[in-house]
């Protein structure tokens, strides 16, 4: 995080999972909720190691289908399980999502399936509302 007081870059955390938050990945999204101070990620690709650096995901790859959000102040992560309504949208990656911060809602579009013997590209839309 850069501290415009100091000038400087502030490392929070190297390993965000050692202090409770999401594990290593990429193509998850962020979205930021100024006014509760809050970053909300929404996870996505968690490479094995092993992998080939493939576009879509390998079946050791894990996608994963979790919302976490970081309390900037507190420099603390959680968890939230997400209301979809009846049925709960696919573990995605290279998804797409905005927050309706007034309403503390999450609009989430497409991506890729997190099915690795599937490898879609999904046309979905959702609404997910954050439990507070």
């Amino acid at each position: 995080m850069y501290d415009l007081e100091r000038r400087c870059i502030v490392d929070l955390a190297r390993d965000s999972a050692q202090v409770s938050g999401p594990g290593a990945g990429f193509t998850q999204r962020a979205t930021l909720d100024a006014r509760r101070g809050e970053i909300n990620v929404l996870s996505g690709l968690v490479r094995n190691s092993a992998s080939t650096g493939a576009s879509s995901a390998s079946s050791t790859d894990l996608i994963e289908n979790s919302l976490w959000i970081y309390n900037i102040g507190r420099n603390r992560w959680r968890r939230v399980g997400v209301d979809g309504g009846a049925s709960k949208p696919v573990a995605r990656f290279a998804h797409q999502i905005v927050i309706d911060a007034c309403h503390s809602q999450y609009y989430l579009f497409g991506g890729n399936s997190g099915s690795a013997s599937d490898g879609r590209r999904l046309d979905d839309m959702w609404r997910l509302t954050v439990p507070r």
